[in-house]
């Protein structure tokens, strides 16, 4: 004896829910289990052969298993036909203890995930492994578990219909989307807001006006009280700020960064900059956040600040951080899915700020779905996209087209590009 200690787990329960399956494998219709999720080996083994079985609408039964482990030249490695026999004398034959067994393998594995995080995050902190990223991945390995825990199946139609009936009958009342508007009267028109759990990308090509378009959306939801938060990895918070006051003051920014403001314009950059002090807006402007911390940190603004919106400038510049080498295409493309799931996760939109391809400068006309830079994941995991078009980036006249829209309609809007000012401005509201 060593003085060990045995992991979590129970082998009558794992063995107790194959027996289950073997005498009927419609329970499998209300599994919540993965293989990973027993213990024993063999039990994982003999429960991912169930699973394949199942899922081929093949009889799951004393001969089809043996007929599967003989075919992988396996059998004798789970102990032969007689091992799989038994497993059905670990139940009193009734099919509807399934869900009983099952919830006891499902919350031994999940403490055994926590152990093991645990022990990992003693050996991540010896091995001085940098602690912003030890945190980060802690936090993210931590919603991993729950989210594993709270597998959602199919629900019946009425399952929270009052809660959608309540939320509609407010927006009736109040006359405006149900979404989080964004205050562009044509976008909130088309869009009907912003919605919990949408991955919105907006696109443009340089200087057409991205930042600007989503750092206006920004502010606008903040000054309402609603907290917002920003990652630039490429501005820094300061220019940022000149920028959102600017805007707000009407003031030029070029005037700012060159120290030439005159005495007028400096009293009115001061009075912006006062009355937006308060506002609930923010900035992570650290280059070198990678997606991992930045899920832990998403996840604490809205769990800890109620963040209503999230934005990311800009894509092209966000890195994974788990050391594995992948292609520009691989990483872009697990990038967009995790923000979308992020997304879900958290039930706040996410507004991703993308480049163009170089294709769409060579080509005429407006941008498409096929410009977007380095994976078509980005098109395929948006559930909005926004390009903004100008013929003529010395013009103030520009287009914002909504080029995808997973809910509902597309359409341009004319807008107004306030270079000197950072502002954009719907010509509906004109």
């Amino acid at each position: 004896m060593n003085g060990q200690r045995i992991p979590p787990q129970d082998l009558e329960a794992e063995a107790a829910v194959l027996g289950c399956v073997l005498i009927d494998a419609t329970v499998l219709e209300d599994n919540i289990l993965k293989p990973e999720d027993f213990y024993r080996d063999v039990n994982r083994r003999v429960f991912g052969v169930m699973l394949d079985l199942y899922g081929r609408d093949q009889p799951v039964d004393l001969v089809t298993m043996t007929d599967a482990f003989k075919s992988m030249g396996e059998l004798d490695e789970i102990g032969g036909p007689a091992a799989l026999a038994e497993l059905t004398d670990k139940v009193p034959s009734t099919a509807n203890l399934f869900p009983t067994y099952a919830t006891i393998v499902r919350g031994k594995a999940m403490t055994r995930a926590v152990i093991m995080l645990g022990t990992d995050i003693i050996s991540g902190a010896y091995d001085a492994i940098d602690p912003v990223e030890l945190v980060a991945e802690v936090e993210d390995r931590i919603h991993e578990i729950a989210d594993n825990q709270q597998q959602k199946n199919f629900e019946i139609f009425a399952t929270d219909l009052m809660e959608h009936i309540d939320e509609v009958d407010r927006a009736t009342k109040q006359q405006h989307p149900v979404g989080l508007l964004t205050e562009m009267g044509g976008l909130d028109r088309i869009l009907n807001g912003l919605h919990p759990g949408e991955l919105v990308v907006l696109a443009a090509s340089t200087g057409q006006g991205k930042t600007t378009l989503a750092v206006n959306i920004l502010t606008k939801v903040a000054k309402r009280a609603d907290p917002a938060a920003i990652l630039s990895l490429e501005m820094k918070r300061n220019a940022l700020k000149t920028r959102i006051i600017c805007s707000e003051a009407s003031v030029d920014s070029s005037l700012v960064r060159a120290g030439k403001l005159p005495l007028e314009d400096l009293k009115d950059y001061s009075k912006a900059a006062s009355a937006l002090g308060g506002m609930p807006l923010y900035i992570n402007d650290n280059a070198r956040t990678t997606l991992t911390e930045y899920k832990a940190q998403a996840s604490r603004l809205v769990r800890l600040k109620g963040v209503k919106l999230l934005v990311i400038d800009y894509l092209q510049l966000l890195r994974i951080g788990d050391g594995e080498r992948r292609s520009k295409y691989e990483e872009v493309t697990e990038i967009t899915r995790e923000l979308k799931l992020l997304a879900e996760r958290l039930g706040v939109p996410i507004i991703l700020i993308s480049q163009l391809s170089r294709a769409s400068d060579k080509e005429k006309g407006p941008p498409k779905l096929s410009h977007l830079r380095d994976s078509g994941s980005i098109e395929q995991d948006a559930d909005i996209v926004i390009f903004i078009h100008s013929q003529d980036q010395k013009e103030m006249m520009a287009d914002l087209i909504i080029a995808k829209n997973r809910s509902g309609a597309t359409g341009e809007i004319e807008v107004d590009f306030e270079r000197a000012f950072n502002r954009i401005i719907d010509r509906e509201m004109l």
